[in-house]
């Protein structure tokens, strides 16, 4: 019970010193450099917070157009099969890595289309690949899946919201460091203003 009382307490001490840091308007000791910086904290902490729903429309904006654009792409490219005329190259240590390899593949029409399509390393000649065509019956990189449309979407908001963030950061991390030298100079003239009236005791 005195362990939980006792953690109350600390609860309520660091509650007051944060309110304290940041409206030291009942301090005493608060000169007009911790007022400023105190009012910097606030308005920072608002712009954060006002950047949310703007990072939020900023990424379903981003969202729509993306999912318009993934959606013509599924209107105006075609799925195909392309069959190798070539082996892909054998390299160790490549994963994810598509190599340009003369192949050859059907169109819509029945006419068959040669050209260089991807292909994994160390697929052998004859082997087919799964291909995307646009009108024209030429290779094109796959619609936009829509998980990467919300991923897209997603970034965009987190990343205009963190710049914001890490902007007021910079911000408030300058403005302590210049208030610090201010506060160290005027504590520093009051200490000597302080001892030459001791001495002339």
């Amino acid at each position: 019970m005195t362990d939980e009382i006792e953690g109350q307490g600390g609860v309520v001490m660091t509650v007051s010193r944060f309110l304290h840091r940041i409206w030291p308007a009942g301090n005493p000791l608060a000169r007009g450099w911790d007022k400023t910086e105190a009012a910097l904290l606030v308005v920072a902490v608002l712009v954060v917070l006002m950047a949310i729903p703007v990072a939020l429309t900023a990424g379903s904006r981003t969202y729509g157009d993306f999912a318009a654009q993934a959606e013509q792409q599924r209107e105006n490219r075609l799925p195909a099969t392309a069959r190798l005329l070539a082996a892909a190259p054998d390299a160790v240590g490549t994963t994810g890595v598509l190599y340009q390899v003369d192949a050859v593949w059907r169109l819509p029409d029945g006419s068959e289309r040669r050209g260089a399509v991807g292909a994994d390393a160390g697929t052998p000649a004859g082997d087919t690949v799964h291909i995307w065509l646009d009108r024209s019956g030429n290779p094109v990189p796959p619609p936009l899946a829509a998980g990467d449309v919300i991923w897209i979407a997603i970034g965009v908001g987190l990343f205009l919201w963190l710049g914001v963030v890490l902007a007021c950061g910079l911000l408030l991390v300058a403005a302590h460091f210049l208030f610090d030298s201010r506060r160290a100079a005027a504590w520093a003239r009051d200490w000597a203003k302080l001892s030459r009236e001791v001495e002339k005791f």
